[in-house]
C-alpha cells in the first residue's frame, strides 16, 4: 500500500513539481535549523535561539541513532517501481526531515502563539505549519526516500521530543 502511494505521487513528475519538491525538501534539511537559529537569535530571544538549537540537535541525534536500529530499507531500495530522484544517507525510518520541520515549526509555533492576538491569527499560524509538514512529506515521497509511515513515525518522534524539551526547560528554567 505504501508502494502504491509513492508511486501515484511520482506520477505527478512535472518541472513544477521538481521545484517545488526540492523546495520542501530543502525547507525541512538541516539549513532550516540554521535558518530558524538565526530569525530566533535576532528576533526572539538568545537564550530561546539556543534551546532550539540544542533541541533541533539533540531530536537529529536520537532520529540518526533510531535510524541505526530500525535499519529500515528506502522505498527505491526495495521497489524497482520507485525511483530515487535525490539521494540521502541513511536509512528510511524515522524520517529526518520530518523530525527537522516539525521541530522548527514546533518551535515557531510555541514562540508566535502567545503572541497573536486573535483565535483567527493563531488558527492560520496551525493550519499553515500543518500543511508545510504535509508538503515536506509529500516532497520526501515524491523524491523515493520515505514511506508514509516513516513520516508519521519522525512527525510524532518529534512532537514527543519537543514537548519534554519544553517541559523540562520550564521545569528547570535553563532558559
Amino acid at each position: 500500500m505504501e508502494i502504491q502511494i509513492i508511486k501515484y505521487i511520482q506520477a505527478l513528475k512535472s518541472p513544477f513539481f521538481d521545484g517545488a519538491m526540492w523546495f520542501f525538501t530543502y525547507l525541512a534539511s538541516f539549513y532550516a535549523i540554521i535558518l530558524f537559529f538565526i530569525i530566533f537569535f535576532f528576533f526572539a530571544s538568545k537564550k530561546y535561539s539556543f534551546l532550539f538549537l540544542i533541541s533541533a540537535l539533540t531530536n537529529v541525534g536520537i532520529n540518526f541513532i533510531l535510524k541505526l536500529l530500525i535499519n529500515r530499507p528506502r522505498p527505491y531500495e526495495i521497489s524497482g517501481d520507485v525511483s530515487n530522484i535525490t539521494n540521502s544517507l541513511g536509512k528510511s525510518m524515522p524520517s529526518g526531515h520530518m523530525v527537522s520541520i516539525t521541530t522548527v515549526l514546533f518551535f515557531l509555533i510555541f514562540f508566535l502563539f502567545k503572541r497573536l492576538k486573535t483565535k483567527l491569527s493563531k488558527t492560520i499560524l496551525v493550519v499553515s505549519s500543518a500543511i508545510i509538514i504535509t508538503l515536506v512529506a509529500i516532497s520526501r515521497m515524491y523524491f523515493g526516500q520515505h514511506y508514509i509511515s516513516d513520516l508519521v513515525v519522525g512527525f510524532v518522534e518529534a512532537l514527543i521530543l519537543c514537548s519534554i524539551e519544553l517541559k523540562f526547560e520550564q521545569k528547570y528554567k535553563f532558559v
